[in-house]
């Protein structure tokens, strides 16, 4: 059986059209997993600029506590007041951020405690330094700080390094769907 020309152009455009669905599917498809993935690292960078507020704020606590019992000068205290104040609300935005992750949630609950423990010992050297001076204070400011700090420092790098592996997930998969539309939609240039 002979097909008639009409049928023939009929049969095309309806290849035609059907190349041009299933194309236009799957350029919307990936358009949505870029979107999408692009949401996801947006969400990655406010954790790690969170993360880094947190971190700042509780290392100029350390920076003022040892500012303060070096020179008694009061204005070394600011930091550590303004800490007071700020920190919490870092470490709740943090859970809320990590809610979706329960190994990330399960780090921040051991940073909120690091970070009570810095807060604790500033709190104790103050009083020990207010009470006793540069002697009483010498020990908790060096040994006990810098234990603090360090186990503060060390929940701060593994946060961060779950997100930079996150980041570098949705980094793959958002390159993998632009290219995947960007495919199907141009023509290739040499």
């Amino acid at each position: 059986m002979k097909l008639t020309i009409e049928k023939q152009i009929a049969i095309g455009f309806g290849i035609v059209i059907v190349l041009i669905v299933v194309l236009s599917t799957v350029v919307f498809l990936n358009a949505r997993t870029f979107i999408e993935n692009s949401v996801l690292a947006q969400h990655t960078l406010e954790v790690i600029d969170t993360l880094d507020k947190t971190f700042t704020t509780i290392e100029h606590v350390e920076t003022g506590i040892h500012g303060y019992v070096i020179s008694n000068d009061e204005k070394f205290l600011k930091p550590y007041q303004t800490a007071l104040s700020s920190v919490d609300g870092y470490l709740e935005r943090l859970r809320e951020l990590t809610v979706d992750n329960p190994s990330q949630r399960n780090r921040v609950a051991l940073l909120d405690q690091a970070a009570t423990q810095v807060l604790d010992w500033a709190t104790q050297a103050l009083q020990a330094y207010q009470a006793e001076g540069f002697e009483g204070a010498h020990f908790i400011v060096t040994e006990e700080g810098k234990q603090k700090m360090d186990a503060f420092r060390s929940v701060i790098t593994e946060i961060r390094a779950e997100e930079s592996t996150l980041m570098d997930q949705t980094h793959t998969a958002i390159e993998s769907s632009a290219n995947i539309t960007k495919n199907c939609s141009l023509p290739q240039s040499s």
